[in-house]
């Protein structure tokens, strides 16, 4: 019901989202948890057959449940720009394939979004993200350089997170996401 509640709102406000199914990290149900609900270690999240369907399941769930406050299908909302695959989790390149192209089977209408970029030729992934907390804000904007380029007009390229510098690299991440014409937003 939060999920609703939160689509709803950001309708009202004219607001897209980039909606993650799952987390790398535990605090915000993360893929070790998934896998312990099979009594597997967190490193077969990516490879064991049995998890993979099983976050296949929780995608088909997603997409297909329908908003309690709006009556729209999570699938057929505009409010969401994109799927994106889970937050952080530095999947293998087979992994990303499989699930960006299940997710598009499902889903052709939106957009799917990774937060590493893996795989520039993947014909699934349509936003490719950084998530950046070097600490060090010179290597966070090498990193913005090098993603350009790699993305090289094939995906939309944005920088989804950044942090933990200070107010100057703060500015500096900033004003390049603004000048340079690749990146499409941060």
């Amino acid at each position: 019901v939060v999920l609703d509640q939160v689509l709803a709102t950001a309708s009202r406000r004219g607001v897209r989202l980039i909606v993650p199914f799952v987390d790398q990290n535990s605090w915000w149900g993360g893929i070790e948890e998934f896998a312990a609900w099979r009594g597997k270690p967190r490193d077969a999240f990516f490879t064991d057959p049995q998890l993979k369907e099983d976050y296949k399941r929780l995608v088909s769930l997603v997409l297909h449940r329908t908003n309690t406050l709006t009556g729209v299908r999570y699938m057929d909302d505009e409010t969401v720009l994109a799927w994106e695959l889970g937050n952080e989790l530095k999947a293998p390149k087979e992994w990303v394939r499989e699930m960006a192209a299940y997710l598009k089977r499902l889903d052709p209408n939106h957009l799917v979004a990774e937060s590493y970029f893996t795989d520039p030729d993947n014909p699934g992934v349509d936003i490719v993200q950084d998530h950046l907390y070097q600490g060090d804000p010179v290597k966070m904007l090498d990193q913005i350089q090098a993603s350009v380029k790699r993305a090289a007009g094939r995906k939309v390229y944005m920088v989804g997170e950044f942090g933990f510098i200070t107010t100057e690299g703060m500015r500096a991440i900033m004003d390049t996401i603004i000048q340079e014409p690749d990146i499409a937003g941060g």
